[in-house]
């Protein structure tokens, strides 16, 4: 009998590790498969016509850009709202599509609808994206304009000791490219705030690219 019921024992530990097995795996694939579909979907969702399809009547959020030289310089691939706005792991769009709702409803119950109340909420708005892009690193940046693909001979000598000294200081590209796309400068906000929003982050020291090694002792 004990014989009996040690082998009923083992044949239903071994169903459950094999039922268990079968659910995990199961469970993993279609979180996977899940997570494929709302990449693709996001994909699809996040084109330059789905962003102006909101943005169409604010002047100047979307012919703002164009006036810039990330429109003008790049001729047929121009940098366009999602290459500043988002970043690409999956993560950070979920987390923009919570914030992106609550930018929908601002809109429609007219917070930000014309372009008047827009203004009024512009600085602190843009001050909220400067976060975001600092928090990053400037990750949206860094997409096209690597370290090692900047070339200081094209550079006048006060960009190049301003990168030089961002490489060894931790500073991220936002803390001086600000109001590159959108009419809002620096200037605008009090000089405390720009200070601690300007100020390096040790965590984003970076090593000096070959091509500024070559100069750094001339421009220091």
């Amino acid at each position: 009998m004990a014989t009996l019921e040690t082998s009923t024992s083992l044949l239903l530990n071994h169903v459950k590790k094999d039922v268990l097995f079968k659910v995990v795996f199961l469970s993993t694939l279609i979180g996977l498969f899940s997570l494929a579909g709302i990449n693709t979907a996001f994909a699809a969702k996040y084109t330059q016509e789905f962003c102006t399809s909101c943005h169409e009547d604010e002047e100047s959020t979307v012919q703002e850009p164009k006036q810039t030289i990330h429109h003008a310089r790049h001729g047929d691939v121009p940098a366009d709202c999602l290459d500043c706005h988002v970043l690409n792991p999956l993560a950070h769009k979920i987390i923009y599509e919570v914030q992106a709702a609550n930018e929908f409803l601002q809109n429609l119950i007219g917070t930000i609808d014309k372009l008047e109340p827009l203004e009024k909420k512009r600085l602190r708005l843009a001050k909220q994206v400067w976060k975001t892009m600092k928090k990053s690193d400037s990750q949206n940046c860094r997409a096209c304009h690597t370290d090692e693909a900047m070339n200081p001979n094209f550079q006048k000598l006060e960009s190049q000791k301003q990168h030089l000294s961002a490489f060894e200081s931790g500073a991220t590209c936002i803390d001086c490219h600000k109001g590159i796309a959108h009419n809002i400068k620096r200037d605008q906000f009090a000089k405390d705030e720009i200070k601690a929003l300007e100020m390096p982050n040790p965590d984003f020291i970076r090593d000096i690219p070959k091509t500024y090694q070559a100069i750094s002792e001339e421009i220091k």
